[in-house]
Order: C-alpha cells, then sequence, then structure tokens
C-alpha cells in the first residue's frame, strides 16, 4: 500500500488547521495509508549537528524526542505533504527543525544528480513525491519565487518530484483536494 505523510507546521490555527483535514482527506480518498502529525504540538529538539545518526547509529539519530515516530514515516512516505508558513520565502520554523532533523533518512556518502553532489537515501521505497503548501498573509512576489525555489532544491535532497503551491489572502479552499490533485498530477505547480 502506498503511504502519506502530513507534515503541518502551522499548528491548530486557521488555515492550517483546514488545509491539514483536506491533505489527510485527500490521501485517504487516494487509498494512501496516512500519518498527519501537527508539528507545533510535538517536542522535537534542534538537530545538533553532530553527525552521530550516520556515523554512530546509522540510520537513528542519538536525540530521542518526537522524530522517534516522524522519520521512520518520512522514509517510507510516497507522498509528503508539508504545510507550513512562508518565513522570507522559506518555511516555518516547526517544520524547517524537522526536515533538519531527517537527515538519518540519507547516507552519508555522494551519488551524481542532475550534475550535483547529493546524498543518497538510505532507504529506498520507490517513487516518491513533495508537495509542500506555503501560506502568506498577503500576497509577496519575491517570497513566493524563493519558496518554489527551495521546494525544488530541496526534493533533490529527499529524491522526490517536487510541486508546490502559494496560497496568500483569502487562504480556505473549499475543493483543496482538487488541488492536491492537480499538483500531483502535475496540472500545478
Amino acid at each position: 500500500m502506498n503511504k502519506a505523510i502530513i507534515l503541518n507546521g502551522g499548528g491548530a490555527a486557521a488555515p492550517y488547521r483546514e488545509l491539514a483535514a483536506c491533505a489527510e482527506a485527500w490521501a485517504r480518498g487516494q487509498g494512501l495509508e496516512t500519518a498527519a502529525f501537527d508539528l507545533t504540538q510535538l517536542e522535537i529538539k534542534p538537530c545538533r549537528g553532530c553527525f552521530n545518526c550516520w556515523l554512530k547509529t546509522p540510520g537513528l539519530c542519538c536525540t530521542r524526542d518526537a522524530m522517534d515516530d516522524v522519520v521512520p514515516r518520512m522514509a517510507e512516505a510516497d507522498f509528503q505533504i508539508m504545510i507550513t508558513p512562508i518565513t522570507y520565502g522559506g518555511y516555518g520554523f516547526h517544520l524547517k527543525k524537522t526536515l533538519d532533523r531527517s537527515i538519518p533518512v540519507l547516507l552519508p556518502f555522494f551519488e551524481w544528480i542532475e550534475g550535483e553532489l547529493h546524498h543518497p537515501l538510505r532507504y529506498k521505497y520507490g517513487k516518491r513525491r513533495v508537495a509542500a503548501i506555503g501560506v502568506l498573509p498577503e500576497p509577496d512576489t519575491e517570497s513566493e519565487r524563493i519558496f518554489h525555489l527551495l521546494v525544488r532544491r530541496n526534493s533533490i535532497n529527499m529524491h522526490a518530484e517536487p510541486v508546490s503551491i502559494v496560497l496568500s489572502g483569502r487562504t480556505s479552499d473549499e475543493r483543496f483536494e482538487d488541488r492536491l490533485d492537480a499538483l500531483f498530477s502535475g496540472k500545478e505547480n
């Protein structure tokens, strides 16, 4: 069975709660085994940069917290849906911290991808897709441009096909599940 993980970096506030609920409904409607995490409610410590997850305890972070549950789900997910406020074009704090702590899914070696050196995946489950949904309080062309670029660049590291959308101003969308269908079918990016 294909799997999905939903990482809500915006918490229970609207529109993040609604977007996470729509993403979960979409994933279940696709027949995906789904795990959803509200990152704002989890104890996730920052990455220490010790690289023990590569050298001393391969594949396992030495910091014990909620990432013990999140990282395995990230590693096996065919679809990773990330919902985040956009901060200066980047991910919000909770999602950024989670992504920093996900390096145990990579190996400490290098391989060429699109003419660049990147780390190979530790666990290979098949084709992976990443959708990042960024939320801005109001339109900001430069932040949107940076966000789309960041998602594309990070997806190379995740060995995944990237898709991203930015919602600003009016963020609620009655048919957000249709937007997810369009995202994953390549009709929207």
